[in-house]
């Protein structure tokens, strides 16, 4: 009995090895990457507040210079998402054979192209129409300043929310290969996945409506996607 339970905590033991190694060199991709996106945060930062309009102020000492860090960080994590998107599905799939090893490189390629669709969706379409809807309820008596450091956070927020959520088409396609759903589920189960998303969505957005149904809306699209993967992986 003992020297089951040794063999099972083994497997176990390796497993929690094999994750830390994989979270060290993500870490260390993601710190390099920002030391190389910090050396140009000026141009970063300029094109992250473009679609703010407004200059934008920061309220406390430390905001700027945090903010930019922050920035650092955000952009040393986009650039250096292959290799941590190589790593996650290098966990998530092993004991695979030499000849089947591409499908690490195929899955974590596109897992990096939803996710660039999505933060480039995101910040093209969604936030500079969300910012304009914010901003059309300045007036002559209420005049619109926006922190830098709530700004950023609100635009990472979206981004990543979206970057996210456009894996969605990835997820469906590891279950239909799994046979865990199928095409005619997905269908039968439309009406309850729709109520589903503007939940999500109203979770991962800001707290107004308008960002929820811009969220739901793509993640909708998503969804009719799927089913069309699950039908292709079904035949």
């Amino acid at each position: 009995m003992g020297e089951k339970n040794r063999e099972n905590v083994a497997p176990l033991t390796e497993h929690f090895e094999e994750l830390r190694r994989r979270l060290v060199l993500s870490f260390i991709a993601v710190i390099l990457a920002s030391i190389v996106t910090f050396a140009y945060v000026d141009i970063i930062r300029e094109t992250i507040t473009a679609p703010a309009g407004i200059p934008l102020v920061f309220i406390t000492p430390a905001e700027a210079f945090m903010t930019n860090i922050k920035i650092a960080l955000i952009a040393g994590f986009l650039l250096a998402l292959p290799v941590v998107l190589f790593q996650v599905w290098s966990f998530l799939l092993p004991g695979l054979k030499s000849t089947e090893k591409r499908s690490i490189v195929l899955f974590a390629f596109a897992s990096f192209f939803f996710f660039a669709i999505g933060v480039l969706f995101a910040f093209y379409v969604i936030i500079p129409i969300s910012i304009r809807f914010f901003l059309g309820f300045a007036s002559e008596d209420l005049t619109p300043m926006l922190s830098f450091g709530n700004y950023i956070s609100y635009v990472s927020g979206i981004v990543f929310a979206f970057g996210g959520v456009f894996q969605l088409p990835i997820v469906v396609f590891i279950l239909a290969k799994l046979g865990l759903v199928t095409s005619d589920f997905l269908k039968k189960s439309r009406i309850y996945a729709v109520m589903l998303i503007f939940v999500v969505a109203a979770v991962i957005t800001p707290p107004d409506v308008f960002s929820q149904v811009l969220m739901a809306v793509p993640m909708i699209l998503l969804y009719e996607i799927s089913i069309l993967t699950a039908k292709m992986v079904g035949k």
